[in-house]
């Protein structure tokens, strides 16, 4: 995305309150929020796509709009601080598109930018914090908690789980290029002492 316009990204995005007013109703609605980031991939560029690059552009869009918004949120936490004479050193200067951004400054009041991702697509429910009382009326729910819970209980006991959760760092520091040969060397090692047990 060569030459992206950001001032007429921003002025799309608020054009669709959806994207970002959490005091609406449709706020929660994800067809809507789908239908928004769709309209605002067609605007730049997607039209001529196809599905798999919509995807990817609709992907890079919603980060960009992340990273935009969370630059808002700590210049205007900044410029409070600054106000109540308590932010150390010299003062900074202000974040390029925060005047257009004020449309968002009663919103970002209640919660983080960062903390609070407008990803549609990549929420993934953790089954092991406290049970939702909506849970009881859906048998998968309940089925997903109920295993995931005893796997995360049965994790501290389990040497095995422990040693191979023990090398997950070393392995995502693994570069990509080495990571299936070794992914494949780990296999044959499990492979052959599998095999030697069993004869």
């Amino acid at each position: 995305m060569d030459n992206f316009d950001t001032e007429r990204f921003i002025e799309e995005i608020e054009n669709r309150p959806p994207l970002w007013d959490n005091t609406l109703e449709e706020y929660s609605k994800r067809e809507l929020k789908k239908q928004c980031w769709d309209d605002i991939v067609d605007i730049f560029g997607g039209k001529s796509l196809t599905a798999t690059e919509r995807r990817n552009a609709e992907i890079t869009l919603q980060k960009k709009w992340k990273g935009i918004r969370g630059c808002f949120t700590r210049e205007l936490k900044r410029q409070e601080k600054l106000k109540a004479g308590d932010f150390p050193g010299p003062r900074k200067s202000e974040y390029t598109h925060f005047q257009q951004l004020q449309f968002l400054r009663n919103v970002v009041i209640s919660r983080d930018s960062d903390e609070a991702p407008d990803y549609i697509y990549y929420e993934v429910p953790d089954f092991t914090d406290i049970k939702k009382e909506d849970d009881d009326d859906d048998p998968l729910q309940e089925d997903r908690y109920r295993r995931a819970k005893k796997a995360k209980y049965e994790t501290d006991d389990d040497e095995d789980k422990l040693f191979l959760l023990s090398m997950l760092s070393t392995l995502q520091s693994i570069p990509v290029s080495k990571k299936i040969t070794t992914k494949i060397k780990l296999l044959t090692v499990l492979e052959e002492a599998t095999r030697n047990t069993e004869d």
